[in-house]
């Protein structure tokens, strides 16, 4: 049983095991699920394809194939099971919420004049930032938050065709962060969803390809140096920290963060969604991909967005806060994502 909804978790979770059937010439079926395990009780979203729907579920098995065609101990599949593998070929089954009406706005500039990802703030002294730094932003150790001073962020953004640049000075009265790539949530950290096709999934209530969650950490300072992470989606053979640039300075009151991301990154995978066309209708809100045609940003963009700051006051103690930019934010949830507008 290798169930996951994501070709890159299910081969790295069925690798070792085909090496030991072709050691052993033994036959090894990968199983997957399709039933509805929320409404069962019995797991997570991202152990089903129930959401996803048959058409990704096909095409998330031939990659997996594809993997593993040449492996004598490989033989397939076993889905799990009849009646929900009927109902999955219905189409995609997310979950539907409707967003707020009213809802917040980060607003982006177009740049005019390079900009050095370095740390230092000064590029972005002429814009007005978008400030998270109340009780009601604390979504997370409510209790624990000593006010401003103890969590506190004032982030920005500017774009141009090729790229997004985000800088953030963070109030935090102890730096601390001991921890890298998936476990950098453990420490002082900003954490930041972008859903980079808004209107097309506007009212799905579950991530997907083309929702992005970025972990953005500053180092320690010391031997450990910023870095890009990104949790959600998983991406197989792309070095996403040679694509973007990040760099953090220590400051009187925390600590400045600087990053650079393309929009080849952005757009690597929105287009493998399930009903995706690759030519949209003029007036959606996204970048038309279609054939070679690299993708660019204009201004009148709007994706979906959510800033969160993240506080560890302790290396045996992860997280002790969280706040978020979206004050109903649910992990996972794109309905509860402000907007980021590109001007």
């Amino acid at each position: 049983m290798d169930y996951y909804d994501d070709p890159n978790k299910i081969i790295e979770k069925a690798s070792g095991h085909i090496a030991i059937g072709d050691k052993m010439h033994k036959k090894m079926v990968i199983g997957v699920e399709t039933q509805d395990l929320i409404a069962l009780n019995q797991g997570e979203r991202r152990f089903t394809f129930f959401e996803e729907g048959w058409e990704y579920m096909e095409s998330a098995l031939a990659e997996v194939k594809g993997k593993f065609k040449n492996f004598q101990s490989f033989e397939g599949f076993a889905i799990h099971c009849d009646y929900s593998y009927k109902l999955l070929q219905r189409g995609r089954n997310a979950p539907i919420k409707q967003r707020p009406k009213e809802t917040y706005t980060v607003l982006s500039l177009n740049k005019k004049a390079d900009i050095s990802i370095d740390g230092d703030l000064k590029d972005w002294a002429f814009l007005k930032p978008y400030i998270i730094d109340k009780k009601v932003n604390v979504v997370y150790g409510g209790f624990t938050w000593g006010g401003p001073q103890d969590l506190s962020v004032k982030a920005y953004s500017m774009w141009d065709k090729d790229d997004l640049y985000f800088a953030f000075d963070v109030t935090d009265d102890k730096i601390v962060q001991e921890k890298t790539k998936h476990d950098m949530w453990e420490g002082d950290h900003i954490e930041m969803w972008l859903d980079m096709d808004l209107m097309l999934d506007y009212n799905e209530a579950m991530n997907s390809n083309d929702d992005f969650q970025f972990g953005f950490s500053p180092g320690n300072f010391s031997n450990l140096k910023p870095e890009v992470y990104i949790w959600v989606p998983e991406i197989a053979n792309m070095d996403y920290n040679a694509l973007t640039d990040i760099a953090a300075v220590k400051t009187d009151h925390g600590y400045n963060i600087e990053v650079r991301i393309p929009a080849s990154l952005l757009f690597a995978l929105r287009d493998k969604r399930v009903g995706i066309q690759p030519v949209r209708p003029a007036g959606l809100i996204g970048h038309p991909l279609s054939g070679k045609i690299a993708p660019k940003f204009k201004a009148g963009f709007k994706f979906g967005i959510s800033i969160d700051p993240s506080d560890s006051d302790d290396i045996n103690a992860p997280q002790k806060v969280l706040m978020s930019s979206s004050t109903n934010r649910v992990w996972g949830d794109p309905t509860t994502f402000g907007i980021l507008e590109l001007e």
